[in-house]
């Protein structure tokens, strides 16, 4: 049974692994198999940001060394995404990234990095986390928006009592 099972949650959640080589992906989508969230895969950085531009994502797995558009530009022009602006990022890299490329990376928001060879139960535990956190995230939000809306209706309420009562109040005086 998925954690999405809980009333009002989606039973998947949306992952996306970008990673230009094939296997690759191929090797994420088995080792979050196990997860039983939604796996959608891009080739190419330029492929990523049309998915991140569509959809929201709970997490991207997102590989550093691609041609065209690394790791790093993909990073920065997803960060101006509005659905994926908060997105947790765990970059893939088969390097130790510099103490200038991590300084950069922070800034744009980058949850995390991963050194390949990937260790499979890392990879997992680190999605099942953050997963987590969205599936929390949506919740509070959705409750959030029931509680407006509720707030909304309340108000109606109230002002289309305010004629009658005040109806009631002239006749009651003049009682």
């Amino acid at each position: 049974m998925s954690s999405g099972d809980i009333e009002g949650e989606p039973s998947t959640a949306a992952i996306l692994a970008v990673d230009d080589v094939p296997a690759n992906l191929l090797a994420l989508s088995a080792i979050l198999e196990p997860l039983r969230e939604r796996v959608v895969t891009a080739t190419s950085g330029r492929e990523a940001l049309a998915a991140a531009a569509h959809e929201a994502f709970a997490v991207i797995l997102l590989d550093v060394m691609m041609p065209d558009m690394d790791g790093f530009e993909v990073l920065g022009r997803m960060r101006g995404l509005a659905r994926n602006r908060q997105t947790p990022v765990i970059l893939l890299t088969a390097y130790d990234l510099s103490a200038d490329a991590m300084d950069h990376v922070q800034e744009l928001g980058l949850v995390d990095y991963i050194l390949k060879p990937i260790a499979p139960a890392l990879l997992r535990s680190k999605v099942i986390a953050l997963v987590s956190l969205y599936r929390r995230g949506e919740q509070i939000r959705r409750r959030d928006e029931a509680l407006a809306a509720k707030d909304r209706g309340i108000a109606m309420l109230a002002h289309d009592l305010q004629s009658p009562l005040a109806v009631v109040a002239m006749s009651a005086g003049r009682l």
